[in-house]
C-alpha cells in the first residue's frame, strides 16, 4: 500500500517521464499509435513488397531512481492533498523514494523493413514492487 507522501511522489515522477515522452513523440513522431493490449502491428510493408508483415509492439519498462522529496502537509481544507516542497523548502517531512519503487511503462516498436514507427501516446506508472518488468527495461526516454 503507497503512503499519501509516495503517491504525491508517483504522481509527480509520473508526469515527469510523461512530459519526456511527449517531447520524444513531437520530435520523432511515430507512424502510428496504438492501444498497449496491442502486441504485435500488423502492416503492408513497402519494403516486403506489400505483403502483410507484423512487428512487434514491445513494452517498455522505466524503473524510478532513488528520490528524496520534502512533502509538505496542507495546512487548510482548501489546500487539501500533499505537495512536493521546493528544493530550498525545509518545511515538510522528508521521504526516501527507493529504486524502482515505480515503474513508467508505455509502448513502442519499428518494422525492420520499411522502418515504421509505432508509440505510446500515453505512459502509466505501476507499482515497481508488485508489477515486475514484462518487456524491455530501460533507463530513460530517449
Amino acid at each position: 500500500m503507497l503512503t499519501p507522501a509516495e503517491r504525491a511522489v508517483g504522481r509527480w515522477w509520473r508526469d515527469q517521464q510523461q512530459a519526456a515522452l511527449d517531447a520524444l513523440n513531437a520530435v520523432c513522431p511515430p507512424d502510428e499509435s496504438r492501444r498497449p493490449f496491442v502486441r504485435h502491428i500488423r502492416h503492408l510493408c513497402p519494403a516486403g513488397k506489400h505483403r502483410s508483415i507484423s512487428f512487434d509492439y514491445a513494452e517498455l519498462y522505466l524503473p524510478s531512481p532513488q528520490m528524496s522529496v520534502l512533502v509538505k502537509q496542507a495546512h487548510s481544507p482548501a489546500e487539501a492533498g500533499i505537495s512536493l516542497g521546493d528544493p530550498g523548502d525545509t518545511d515538510g517531512e522528508r521521504v526516501e523514494i527507493p529504486a524502482g519503487r515505480f515503474a513508467f511503462i508505455y509502448h513502442e516498436g519499428r518494422c525492420a523493413g520499411c522502418k515504421r514507427t509505432a508509440r505510446s501516446k500515453t505512459g502509466r506508472v505501476v507499482d515497481g514492487l508488485t508489477r515486475k518488468p514484462a518487456g524491455k527495461v530501460v533507463t530513460s526516454i530517449v
